[in-house]
Formats: structure tokens, sequence, C-alpha cells
């Protein structure tokens, strides 16, 4: 079982929650639209629905409290997703017929840990706040997918002509795709705050690579931070440069600086320039600081123009990158590169200090403005 290791605990906790394997049965009818793959993700989900909530119920039975000294409650929807968020299913057996889909699963969950996971909510830090909301969000997303699916799968029935039914079902089978996709989000996010960082990008790149976007982000700032495990990163690096030779704004910005620090890669800077430039051009706000500094200093086979220089550094403060909006500032003030413009060097300021750039908050105090 996986618990929230970033979080002190500070309540004690009963001796009666002990580890409890719950195992049923589920039988999925398929309609015309599906097929084994979809009728195995929406009967996989409803069995993981029936076991979810009969655990939640077991755990909000156990602690047997609504509130604590503190006064703060055991909310449902916080037990539901800390219940899912710290649970796996297991697949004891499953038979495809064609027309129906046949699943035995268990999950065995400790919940004396799920217990202990809700009492350092209550007294955690932000970081463990932020997870929990993730956590809510992403079972609000997949109960809003649920939903569609089930009103999709009646509109297929009720299809009158064979145009209707096929929109229907091309819509049923992409929401389908959508909701799987979310699910391997939420187990990659599952591994990710318990730092298990071997399985969270196991499932995050399995879902990236299928164009789940915010996998994609998250996969990304594992690799920036440099968090991706070994064996992995060969396997990221390849997918970056697959997507970002696609057109992915996302891959060619990380490229871009992966060549220019050599970050996993050989350090080029004419390849960096050449990435920085792809995505300064999709509108990527750190390619565009980049391609600036790139500009300025005559780098990366690029010669050096004060005007591309300063035309991208606009760009990115105007997207917010907080460096770009200090930089700015600072060349009105000095008027480096730019017409001296006080008007424009505090408006920058502030903009930068607002997003807790340092320089920009010495400079505004030195000013006292």
């Amino acid at each position: 079982m996986r618990i929230f290791y970033t979080i002190t605990l500070f309540v004690f906790l009963s001796s009666n929650l002990l580890a409890k394997t719950y195992i049923r049965e589920y039988t999925y009818n398929a309609s015309e639209a599906d097929s084994k793959f979809t009728s195995r993700i929406i009967a996989l989900d409803q069995i993981k629905v029936i076991l979810l909530q009969e655990i939640g119920t077991y755990i909000q039975h156990e602690i047997n409290i609504t509130k604590d000294s503190s006064g703060k409650s055991y909310a449902s929807e916080n037990i539901k997703a800390v219940t899912a968020g710290l649970t796996k299913v297991k697949i004891l057996k499953e038979e495809w017929t064609g027309d129906k889909y046949y699943l035995k699963a268990e999950i065995e969950t400790n919940t004396q840990q799920i217990a202990a996971s809700l009492k350092k909510l209550k007294t955690s830090n932000s970081e463990a706040q932020q997870q929990l909301e993730a956590l809510k969000a992403s079972n609000q997303e997949l109960n809003k997918s649920r939903k569609e699916i089930a009103r999709l799968r009646k509109e297929l029935k009720s299809a009158n002509t064979d145009a209707d039914s096929k929109k229907a079902a091309e819509k049923y089978i992409a929401e389908i795709k959508q909701f799987s996709l979310m699910e391997m989000w939420s187990k990659g996010f599952m591994y990710h705050v318990s730092k298990d960082y071997t399985e969270a990008v196991y499932w995050y790149l399995k879902a990236a690579e299928q164009g789940h976007v915010t996998s994609q982000f998250v996969l990304r700032s594992l690799f920036i931070r440099k968090e991706i495990p070994k064996q992995y990163i060969a396997k990221v690096i390849s997918w970056f440069h697959k997507t970002a030779e696609q057109g992915n704004a996302g891959s060619q910005d990380i490229l871009g600086t992966m060549y220019f620090t050599g970050n996993g890669v050989d350090r080029d800077e004419n390849k960096a320039a050449y990435w920085a430039h792809k995505a300064a051009e999709q509108g990527e706000m750190i390619a565009q600081y980049q391609l600036s500094m790139m500009y300025m200093n005559g780098i990366g086979g690029l010669e050096q123009d004060n005007t591309k220089s300063i035309y991208w550094l606009v760009k990115a403060a105007e997207q917010g990158l907080e460096r770009a909006q200090s930089a700015l500032a600072v060349m009105y003030m000095d008027g480096n590169l730019v017409k001296p413009d006080a008007n424009k060097a505090i408006y920058w300021l502030r903009k930068a200090a607002e997003q807790g750039n340092n320089e920009a908050k010495e400079i505004l105090d030195k000013l006292k403005i």
C-alpha cells in the first residue's frame, strides 16, 4: 500500500484498523459498439467503483468520528479520494465471450494506512493538501467521464438511423479512450505522491504516448527536476524527440533546454537554438526567453541580433515569465539595448515582483516604490 510519506503523523491510530481483503465479481453486458478493449475498461472500472465504495464506507465506520479535537472533519469526499489514491485492483479472473465481459478482482487494503493518511492530511502542509486536491479533481473528472459514457450508451440504444448510431459510437469509443488515459494518469499520480518514481513514470509515459496532455507536462517537469529513473531516461528522451518532430511545442521546448544545458544529452548549442526557435514560434515562453538570450549573445549558430533578442524577450515577459519581466525591467532602467523608460521599467519590475522575483523586489525596495 502507498502512503503520503511527506507528512508528519501527529494522531494516534487505533490498532483495530487492520488490512482487509475485498473480492468481488462483475459481468458487463457489451453494447454493439463495444470491443474487448472498451468492455474491459468499463468492467474493470465498475468493479473498482463497487470495491472502493465499500472500502470507503468501512473506513468511515472504523474511524467512527466526524471531527477531531481541532474541529476538522473527515469529509466523505476526502475519504473517497485518499482511498482511491492508496489502493490497487488485482485481477483474479477475466473472460470475454464477445457480448459479455466477466471479471473477478480483489483489493487488499490496509485501512490503518488510509486512516493514517486522512489524519495526516488534517495537520499537513500545503504540498499534501495540493496532492489531496489533485486526487479529488481526478476523481471528479473520472466521475464526469463515467456519466458521459453512460449517456452515450443510452444514445447508442436510442439511435434511429445508421448515421446517428455511427456518430454516437465514435463519441462513445473516444470517451472511453480518454477515460482510460485519465485512469493511467491517476495510477501515475498515486505512485508519484508516494515518491515511487519508477511506477509513476511508467504510467505517465504510457498515457503521454497516447496523447494525454497532463501526463506529458508532468513527465517534462520530472525530467527537468532530474526525477526520471535511470531505466526510463533514454525512453523519455526518445519520446521527446519523436513528439518534437511531430510538432509538439512542449517537447520542442524541453529539447531546447536539454541541448543548451547538456541535461541527458551531449550539449549542442546549435540544436538548442533549433528547438528553441521551433518552440518559441508556438508560444512556449521559456523557449522565447532562451532564444532571446541566444540572439543577444550570438550563440547556437545565430548572429547577434538585438532587435530579435528584445522581440522574444518581450514575448516571454508578456506571457508571464518572471525572469523575462525582470530582465526587461533592468534593460529599461539602464537603457541597455532599448531607450530608457522609467515607467516601463517600474511596470515590469512590479510584474516580476508579484511572482516572487527577488531581484525585482530588491530594486523596488531601493526605489521605495
